[in-house]
């Protein structure tokens, strides 16, 4: 089992490297691979680094224990992993940015100007696609065929050329290092699978297109069957008629909305008109109010001097009288 930890600052590439070390070795090799990583929240910067684990057998635990191959792409890096190595392990640095103090005893050290290389291929991003090549090269972890297939597939097609460039300089100066023969890059790049064009639907032109393009450097319409590329039409057409009734439907929306905003400016004072209508129609409906019946007498039935019965009540003195009055009785009445 091989347990290896790419490190460095954010912006160099080393997520990317360790990607594609594990999909190399896990799509290309036959082997099993897992890939962790870590790094600060800075996007460019902070210090991060991924570990991977290549092994012929099913990969049970995914973290690190004790790397035995370490790449450092920066000073940090090399002082805070640089010691974490087994004791015959494999050390690789950049030689412009690190400057080694003391390496672990018995760990075997390999530097490589990989930041230069890049800047005079044009382009010092492509840093860690010459350490890739490099690490390919002084380690048997994963084969350099391998590695060249898994490229296209790895790094956007603009910048497909630039990598490659990068990854054979960095195989180039390793293999020269390490004193081994270099295999030659192929003169035409194999596909990943055989392709066999079947019956193309219109939305696997497409894809197919994408993913062929990708593996052959090569515009993929080219490389399509004729099913294919009467489905490419098909659909650039269909596309077009639809994008033509989609517009006819939105200008009738927008001339709509237009007419029926014009008419509510229009007529302010009729639909002022209108919401005033229903109050009067309530004003209309209203009842008018019934009159309260008349309450009963609740005095006692008298006769009168004739023998009638009435239910009048008493009459209570007013509350005008004066005392003057009540004292003007007759005073035989007491």
């Amino acid at each position: 089992m091989n347990e290896i930890r790419i490190s460095g600052f954010g912006g160099q590439g080393v997520i990317r490297c360790g990607y594609i070390i594990g999909k190399t070795a896990a799509l290309f090799d036959s082997k099993h691979a897992t890939l962790t990583q870590s790094f600060g929240p800075e996007a460019r910067g902070s210090a991060c680094s991924a570990q991977i684990i290549v092994n012929e057998d099913p990969v049970r635990y995914p973290y690190l224990t004790t790397p035995d191959t370490v790449v450092a792409m920066s000073q940090e890096a090399y002082d805070k992993f640089g010691s974490d190595i087994t004791q015959h392990g494999t050390l690789m640095i950049d030689d412009d940015l690190v400057k080694p103090t003391s390496a672990p005893a018995g760990c075997r050290v390999y530097a490589i100007p990989a930041t230069r290389i890049a800047e005079e291929l044009g382009n010092r991003i492509a840093a860690n696609i010459v350490m890739l090549g490099f690490f390919t090269a002084i380690t048997d972890i994963i084969s350099v065929q391998a590695a060249r297939r898994a490229l296209p597939s790895s790094i956007p097609s603009r910048f497909l050329e630039l990598n490659e460039k990068a990854f054979e300089e960095g195989y180039r100066f390793g293999s020269e290092l390490r004193g081994t023969e270099m295999v030659p890059p192929p003169t035409e790049r194999p596909l990943t699978r055989p392709y066999k064009p079947s019956k193309v639907t219109k939305a696997k032109a497409g894809r197919r297109a994408t993913t062929l393009a990708r593996a052959n450097k090569m515009d993929g319409k080219t490389r399509e069957s004729a099913a294919a590329k009467k489905a490419w039409k098909k659909a650039g057409k269909k596309g077009a008629a639809l994008k033509a009734e989609e517009k006819k439907a939105l200008d009738r929306k927008t001339a709509a909305a237009a007419a029926k905003g014009e008419a509510k400016k229009a007529a302010p004072k009729k639909a002022a008109a209108k919401k005033a209508a229903p109050k009067k129609a309530a004003a209309k409906k209203a009842v008018p109010k019934k009159a309260a019946p008349k309450k009963k007498s609740s005095a006692p039935a008298r006769k009168t001097g004739s023998g009638k019965i009435t239910n009048k009540k008493k009459s209570k003195p007013s509350a005008r009288k004066s005392t003057k009055t009540a004292s003007r009785k007759s005073p035989g009445k007491k």
